[in-house]
């Protein structure tokens, strides 16, 4: 099968983009952050990505009903894999600017622009100016038919005219049918940091202590725990080799992994 592209309308108003080759469907939503919402295994037909059960939040649909950055946020959060930037976590003030939860870039309309649909390999460029600090990002995904892979390259713009300080972050998170009991995290990280914050209500590690991957204490954190064993825990994985991390079903037969270069993304949260 070649590669394909084709613009789509979600619900009644949201603009998405589907991509795919002969082993993938992934759905991006062009007007919530570029969010990558659906990354489907076609020959198991699993998507891999979890999905909030309030499902999506369209930008037609009512009026807000929150004033607060974080709640604005989790109410437009229908699942999926964002970007964040310039700001993860909680909203703070930067150089006079309030930068909101989990960064403006995740909740802006992006634009769009086919480079290459030749049949056998597919190319998107999607681009964004932010409004609240002076960024202009850009992404670009490509699929060659017959490969499993979605290749992502990014470009950050700085028009500030002096040095700015920002977080940059991939926000994947993943989800049943694919996650269950049977999957494990692999990793060439060698250190596991947990939050010096984030209690959770069921977290096996101590506040700020540093684990030697991937054992923390008596407990093997590259097994994914069963839904009757809770867990509820913030760490950071570090000292990365390279950068890499994988999950794979071992019941279905079926992984996804993660590549990136460590010296841009030196942590890679780990997040239950």
């Amino acid at each position: 099968m070649t590669c394909k592209v084709s613009q789509v309308i979600l619900g009644r108003t949201m603009r998405a983009l589907e991509i795919e080759n002969d082993l993938l469907a992934i759905t991006i939503l062009l007007d919530k952050g570029a969010d990558i919402y659906r990354l489907r295994h076609k020959p198991k037909n699993i998507d891999v990505l979890w999905k909030a059960p309030w499902g999506m939040k369209e930008s037609g649909r009512g009026f807000d009903s929150a004033f607060d950055s974080q709640t604005a946020w989790l109410e437009a959060y229908a699942g999926g894999w964002q970007v964040l930037f310039p700001n993860g976590g909680f909203p703070n003030t930067y150089k006079g600017a309030s930068l909101g939860f989990h960064g403006e870039a995740s909740m802006k309309a992006w634009d769009h622009e086919i480079l290459r649909a030749s049949g056998d390999s597919l190319e998107l460029k999607l681009s964004v100016r932010l409004s609240r600090s002076p960024y202009t990002l850009e992404r670009r995904l490509r699929l060659d038919a017959g490969s499993p892979v979605l290749d992502l390259r990014e470009r950050i713009t700085n028009h500030a005219g002096e040095p700015m300080d920002c977080m940059w972050s991939h926000h994947p998170a993943y989800g049943a049918p694919f996650l269950s009991e049977h999957c494990v995290i692999d990793t060439d990280a060698r250190s596991l940091i947990a939050d010096d914050e984030y209690a959770g209500a069921a977290n096996p590690l101590a506040l700020g202590h540093a684990y030697d991957w991937p054992m923390a204490g008596d407990i093997d954190m590259s097994r994914v725990p069963p839904p009757d064993r809770p867990r509820d825990l913030l760490a950071y994985l570090s000292d990365f080799e390279s950068g890499w991390y994988s999950i794979t079903n071992t019941s279905l037969g079926l992984g996804i992994g993660l590549s990136w270069d460590a010296d841009v993304f030196p942590y890679a949260w780990f997040w239950q």
